[in-house]
């Protein structure tokens, strides 16, 4: 059964555990999240963490993951979005994106990653890494510990 059949949802529940925990699946994952990462890491077991399903449109996927260096030594979680989609429009990246991406790695967002975002519309879905939300830019900043403080001090928050 192709994904366009398993998005409509005439694969049953079946279906949608294929797309989320089958092996191809899975592989297909981890090599994208693979080419995310910084030269020397490597992405370890894939957790699922959420899932929501809309019938005959899309599938989105929450998974964390650890990333090891070269030297075996685990990194915090990397938090990881997937979205397969019937119509997945091509190359969506943006100066605006890469300018969030840039900000984030200016301000220590992204330890072990290259790519917070990445878009296979030959296999129909798109990964994104947190702190890159499209619909959510701020996101970045408020990850930003120096820029939290300097929000709560404008609200009058002692930041201890």
């Amino acid at each position: 059964m192709n994904q366009e059949e398993l998005l409509s949802g005439s694969g049953g529940l079946a279906g949608i555990q294929e797309i989320l925990s089958g092996q191809s699946s899975r592989r297909q994952l981890r090599n994208e999240a693979q080419r995310m990462l910084q030269p020397g890491y490597r992405a370890g077991p894939f957790h699922l963490t959420r899932a929501k399903y809309k019938p005959g449109r899309k599938l989105l996927a929450y998974f964390n993951f650890l990333v090891r260096d070269g030297t075996g030594q685990a990194s915090q979680p990397v938090h990881l979005a997937v979205a397969w989609q019937k119509k997945l429009n091509g190359n969506g990246q943006t100066d605006q994106w890469r300018q969030l991406q840039e900000e984030a790695n200016q301000a220590g967002l992204m330890p072990v990653q290259c790519e917070l975002w990445r878009d296979n519309p030959n296999q129909g879905f798109k990964l994104q890494v947190w702190p890159f939300d499209p619909e959510f830019p701020q996101l970045v900043r408020l990850g930003n510990p120096s820029h939290l403080a300097e929000l709560f001090a404008s609200f009058g928050i002692p930041v201890i």
